[in-house]
């Protein structure tokens, strides 16, 4: 350990080692004690949030006493605000939650957005106040609140939808109300099905006193209102955008030929579903509906990427086979260069399984340098399906428990078909059908992109469900994700400068930019024998480099979701894949007041620095990042740090390392029509920036960020500036604050 750490000294400096120093001491603390830490961080901007609030938007009706759907129609008819929220005796909201919940809404409102309902995170106290156990949800995610009420019991909705809800169950013969909880359950779901818009609040709002039960009987009774509910979700897009994906998708990929077809969207997907009952309760919750939407019968062209393993081809076919019973689909196989020999044995095997079988193999031979994005590409433009699917060749298909007329490739397929659903993606497991590969990727503040619960136990249900319910999140592996065509070739394919990693994940952020959600399905599961064609990332320093500047890239071409991901709380650990109580500081937190200062003419220079402004984002509040550091300490594989020599002339070596090592102390420059802005910027600790930006081991301080409240900055149009020293040197466009 005192090696280890005198090693982190030498190489990245005395602020990094008391920086790992603080993590190391947090790992040590249960979770209750981290979220102390997080409750004692975050007070002050909690208080700062709503300080300008004067009057409230929001009011309560105790649901304790009331028991018919008339009497609730009485009382919410009677408010005099715009939002209502329901509370009962069960849990008390904290002192200052309407204040709060103001404070979110009006500042939405500055920036032109509708909001219908807001749910925040909650947690529990005991009878000495003492709050623990929290649970930090997801923001809205529709696939999951269809399998479990992950929203909870804390929500306010708009008066109106409150009261086009108890229309709607009136009319289906609910009179009582004789489990408040069910009610506003239905009535979330309601609002979900007519595509009403939610908005997460990450903060604990509400306290638990004790333990809120949703059992098996209370799921069955929601998936029967579910499927009573359901009108059916229109299936693809319309013959006139069909024209304008193909248009897209040949710009993007020259492809002079791609086969096309599209849905007929007369008719509305039925579905099933299956309430499964939890070996053990998590948050309350004792059981989760699983949906299977009915197919039309759509071609999948399932899409293998494979060089020289006969083997693996072989035993994927033959499960593919074996198990693939209700669909209809085809295969294309892309091969990059496999020997004569292996080709030999792959054509045979193809063979063997179109007259088994009696479907069709395409078998694509381009010899090429690998790069898993072209291939996927390649194969997407032979396809014929109206849904791709891509799998890798060492990717096993397995026995599934799943409904009479599905198999596993109908229910994702199912899943596909729905008008809002980007990607889907399944729970892999490793060999053993025991533990953790995938239960979708998480997009962490310090970690980046990886696959949370990797390698725990399945055998149990983990945190908020992740290998139970079916559920929304920002993206899925490519060693088994299918989407429609029409979607794919829409977002322009995976992006084929992303050679080995991240390029699934960039497929999935494009596809949620686009508005789509990334569904992770839990009713089925296969087995992933990780990486035995290509080996891990990370056995060297060059492999780590590459995957880390692919990272890089993915958040350049993404911005707005650098370092965040809205099904993944910040308040969870950003290290750990277990979902724990993050340790960390959470940045988002630290806000930066935003001073007037007299307007001035700054000189740009970036000379000897090289520094970006990677995204400025308006919601709630305001959120810059951004990276600066001295040129100097660029690394190169193979040769020392390169020098700019002019540049270690003026001056001087030790002390632009110095200040690399720091981080550089930035501020941001607002520049409007008639006002100008200056605020603090922070430098944060990534020990992965050294390689996202290919630098030497000791800049892990390159990386700042600024958050400001909106309330501080007069509406209109800003220029961004970041300031060093009293020269810019890196600005943006326009931004619009209200």
């Amino acid at each position: 350990m005192l090696s280890n750490g005198i090693k982190i000294i030498k190489n990245e400096g005395l602020r990094t080692f008391g920086h790992v120093l603080k993590e190391k001491l947090a790992e040590r603390k249960d979770d209750n004690y981290r979220y102390w830490q997080i409750i004692k961080t975050t007070e002050k901007s909690i208080k700062d949030s709503y300080k300008d609030v004067t009057e409230l938007e929001v009011d309560l009706i105790d649901l304790t006493n009331i028991r018919e759907l008339s009497r609730l129609r009485e009382r919410v008819a009677d408010i005099k605000t715009d939002l209502v929220c329901f509370v009962d005796d069960r849990f008390y909201l904290e002192s200052d939650c309407l204040n709060v919940v103001t404070a979110v809404l009006e500042s939405l409102k500055r920036t032109g957005k509708d909001v219908d309902v807001f749910y925040a995170d909650e947690d529990y106290v005991d009878k000495k106040n003492n709050r623990y156990n929290p649970d930090f949800k997801a923001d809205f995610s529709f696939d999951t609140l269809l399998s479990y009420n992950y929203v909870g019991e804390f929500w306010c909705a708009k008066k109106d939808k409150i009261l086009n809800c108890i229309d709607e169950l009136e009319e289906n013969d609910l009179i009582n109300i004789e489990n408040p909880s069910l009610i506003k359950y239905k009535m979330l779901i309601l609002m979900a099905l007519s595509d009403g818009k939610f908005y997460h609040i990450n903060r604990c709002l509400m306290h638990k006193k004790e333990e809120i039960r949703y059992n098996q009987a209370f799921y069955e009774d929601a998936a029967a209102f579910i499927k009573k509910m359901w009108s059916g979700a229109a299936c693809e897009e319309s013959d006139s955008e069909e024209s304008d994906c193909k248009e897209s998708a040949c710009k993007e990929s020259d492809c002079k030929d791609i086969n096309y077809k599209d849905i007929d969207c007369k008719e509305f997907r039925k579905l099933e579903i299956r309430t499964d009952k939890l070996e053990s309760p998590v948050y309350g919750h004792e059981a989760v509906n699983h949906i299977f939407y009915n197919t039309a019968n759509e071609k999948v062209s399932i899409i293998i990427p494979s060089k020289d393993n006969p083997e693996l081809v072989n035993k994927c076919l033959s499960a593919i086979k074996k198990y693939t019973y209700v669909s209809n689909y085809e295969i294309v196989l892309v091969d990059n260069g496999s020997s004569e020999e292996n080709k030999a044995k792959i054509e045979n095997l193809i063979k063997e399984f179109i007259k088994d079988s009696g479907v069709n193999v395409k078998y694509i031979f381009d010899k090429k340098g690998f790069n898993f994005a072209y291939m996927c590409n390649l194969g997407a433009k032979n396809a014929e399906g109206e849904y791709l699917l891509f799998l890798n060749d060492d990717v096993e298909i397995i026995e599934n428990i799943l409904p009479q007329n599905q198999d596993w490739l109908s229910v994702l397929t199912g899943f596909a078909s729905q008008k809002n659903t980007g990607s889907v993606g399944v729970k892999l497991l490793y060999p053993d059908k025991k533990h953790i590969q995938h239960v979708g990727i998480v997009n962490y503040e310090e970690a980046g992109f990886a696959h949370v619960f990797a390698r725990e136990d399945d055998e149990k249900p983990l945190g908020h469900l992740r290998n139970r319910a079916d559920m929304d999140c920002l993206c899925v592996t490519a060693a088994c994700v299918l989407v429609s065509t029409n979607k794919f070739w829409q977002v322009g394919g995976f992006n084929e400068d992303l050679v080995v990693t991240h390029n699934d994940v960039e497929l999935g952020l494009k596809l949620y930019e686009e508005g789509y959600n990334n569904v992770l399905v839990n009713s089925v599961k296969l087995i992933h024998h990780e990486s035995l064609t290509r080996g891990s990332d990370g056995e060297d320093e060059k492999k780590s480099r590459r995957n880390m500047l692919e990272r890089e890239l993915t958040y350049k071409l993404h911005p707005k979701l650098k370092k965040r991901d809205p099904f993944y709380s910040p308040y969870l650990s950003q290290m750990e894949f277990d979902e724990r109580v993050n340790y960390a500081p959470v940045y988002d937190e630290e806000l930066s007041e935003a001073n007037e200062i007299d307007s001035c003419d700054f000189i740009y220079s970036d000379e000897g620095i090289k520094a970006e402004i990677t995204s400025v984002v308006v919601e709630d509040k305001l959120r810059i990042r951004g990276y600066a550091y001295y040129e100097c300490d660029e690394w190169s594989a193979g040769s020392d740090i390169s020098l700019n020599k002019d540049f270690i002339e003026k001056k001087g070596l030790k002390k632009a390392r110095k200040a690399n090592r720091k981080g550089l102390e930035v501020s941001y420059i607002l520049k409007g029509e008639d006002i100008v802005y200056e605020l603090k910027g922070n430098n944060k600790c990534d020990r992965m920036a050294h390689q996202r930006f290919n630098l030497a081991s000791h800049c892990n301080y390159a990386e700042n960020y600024c958050n400001a409240t909106l309330a501080e900055i007069k509406a209109g149009t800003y220029e961004v500036k970041m300031l060093y020293k009293g020269r810019i040197v890196a600005k943006v466009d326009e931004i619009v604050v209200g």
